[in-house]
């Protein structure tokens, strides 16, 4: 556990000495002073538009993060067999556990740094619009949206990790990790449209089934939904907070476990 702190803190200092992650925070500065300026060509609803643009730009550079430092910083160290200055002093686990920490506290400085700068854009906008434009923004309102973009970026991380535990190439890693975070992207919008009238009535009945059962593996209410509702100001069931966080964290989980499973066991 020692060993796996020290990796961590190690990996997390060679991640902030990288331009990319410099780069990556100055795009998120761009990308909400951006926003904030967009939002300005909306006369009454520049609230709204700003709190969209920013959870745009969280998932953005969140994305970025995963794929172009998480998953390349893995893929050199076990494509490019530069796993074996590690392996010699650390387990398999342990070496596994000290990088994943590692990067998830540089992912977690990102969207603290993400969610600074949206508070001050969010106020910023609230005192320099009349209150009734608020709809019912605080200064607040960016927590919740950093919270959800942090779970979803540590998912993604958790299907990179699975990814890499078996994959050889750093290409393939690359290519194969940012298929499967799209495809579970887009695989709930698909299983929803599939459960329409519409389509219902013309398939058959044991598709159907199928369909809605596996349509009970994933909440009811998506990231996306969260996050207009929290653009425009609406309440959100505490329900279904606790069904979005329970499924991300338990899909995470079940990434991980098999990600430490397989690697602990593949030649390297």
């Amino acid at each position: 556990m020692h060993k796996s702190r020290l990796l961590a803190i190690f990996t997390l200092r060679e991640i902030i000495a990288q331009p990319i992650y410099r780069t990556l925070c100055a795009l998120a500065f761009v990308f909400i002073l951006a926003a904030l300026i967009l939002s300005k060509l909306f006369l009454f609803e520049t609230g709204k538009v700003l709190v969209d643009l920013i959870w745009l730009s969280m998932g953005l550079i969140s994305l970025i993060y995963v794929l172009f430092i998480a998953c390349t910083m893995l893929a050199q160290d076990i494509g490019s067999q530069m796993v074996y200055l590690f392996i010699p002093l650390l387990r398999r686990d342990e070496y596994l556990k000290g990088r994943l920490a590692g990067l998830f506290l540089a992912l977690t400085l990102l969207t603290f740094w993400m969610l600074l700068l949206a508070t001050l854009a969010i106020a910023w906008n609230i005192s320099s619009t009349v209150e009734i434009y608020h709809h019912g923004l605080t200064a607040w309102t960016a927590l919740p949206l950093a919270s959800i973009s942090l779970l979803q970026a540590f998912a993604a991380l958790a299907l990179v990790a699975f990814v890499c535990s078996w994959a050889t190439s750093q290409a393939e890693m690359l290519v194969f990790s940012a298929s499967f975070i799209v495809f579970s992207a887009i695989f709930p919008a698909i299983i929803e449209i599939l459960q329409s009238p519409e389509v219902i009535a013309n398939t058959p009945n044991s598709i159907v089934i199928l369909i809605q059962g596996i349509s009970f593996l994933f909440p009811k209410v998506s990231t996306s939904s969260f996050a207009i509702a929290q653009a425009h100001g609406f309440s959100i069931p505490l329900s279904d907070w606790l069904a979005l966080i329970s499924s991300y964290l338990g899909y995470a989980l079940l990434a991980l476990t098999t990600a430490f499973f397989i690697f602990s066991r593949r030649d390297l």
